[in-house]
């Protein structure tokens, strides 16, 4: 099945300057949204199972049209979160679904405008960054030029819930591919990726927890727990097509990490 190795890791690697956010803004989602996402994380990962990558794509219009029937029922920013889910899931295994991205792309941008100088919802500020920043080159330059921006945004969700697992990994991610000189830094990334690990609440937070953090120990030399945190990920999903892709790279001799910099084209490495 054609689908994209990278998911998030390469997303983190742009995002448009906003600014830092800060004050006042507290609305949150909702426990009914919290458990949707949590369906949804776990869609994700069971989308790996699909041979054909058709097949994945009707399991999430599935979930949209479900969706779709109770939109009425969440808030704004609720159906931000999930909208944000869904069309970069969709961007996955479907190149050319730039109409949707764009759309969702200029709804970000609007409910950030509105609410310049609040506080974003963590949920609403790690998905829309997910979103937008897929419309950035993926370059050493264009980190280093956005970069700053990208961090704020996922230090504002971790700031606000220290135990957020998804916004733990992208951050550490944030870290693993940020320039040295804008702070980037292995040993951070390692740390957050851990964090991120413990923090995990769900079997899909775990899945991904486990492979984002293998892959920065494998580059480190540290074969044997790469292979272990891996064959954890295994035993919550044994079927994944994601998984056997990495194992593969790992025999290799590349992490997924240097994999999808090289399917990018990306500008030189990070460094510690």
């Amino acid at each position: 099945m054609k689908r994209r190795l990278y998911i998030n890791s390469l997303i983190l690697l742009a995002f448009f300057l906003l600014g830092a956010q800060s004050a006042l803004f507290a609305a949150s989602v909702s426990q009914k949204c919290e458990n949707l996402i949590s369906d949804f994380m776990t869609l994700r990962m069971n989308l790996s199972f699909e041979s054909e990558s058709s097949e994945a794509i009707q399991k999430i219009n599935k979930f949209k049209e479900d969706f779709d029937k109770e939109r009425s029922e969440y808030s704004e920013e609720e159906q931000l979160v999930i909208d944000n889910f869904i069309v970069n899931e969709i961007y996955n295994y479907q190149y050319n679904h730039s109409e949707s991205r764009k759309s969702t792309k200029a709804k970000n941008e609007s409910y950030i405008a509105k609410h310049k100088g609040e506080q974003l919802d963590k949920w609403v500020s790690t998905t829309a960054a997910d979103v937008i920043s897929c419309y950035m080159s993926f370059s050493a330059s264009d980190v280093l030029k956005y970069g700053l921006s990208l961090k704020d945004f996922y230090q504002n969700a971790v700031s606000q819930d220290e135990k957020m697992a998804y916004a733990l990994m992208n951050l550490g991610q944030w870290y693993y591919w940020a320039p040295r000189l804008s702070g980037g830094s292995k040993k951070t990334a390692l740390s957050y990726m851990e964090k991120a690990l413990q923090a995990a609440k769900t079997p899909a937070e775990t899945y991904y927890a486990c492979i984002f953090l293998s892959q920065v120990l494998f580059e480190e030399g540290e074969k044997e727990r790469c292979a272990k945190l891996l064959d954890q990920a295994t035993e919550i999903a044994p079927q994944s097509t994601y998984l056997k892709a990495i194992r593969k790279m790992n025999r290799e001799g590349d992490s997924l990490y240097q994999s999808n910099r090289k399917n990018s084209k990306m500008e030189g490495k990070p460094k510690d």
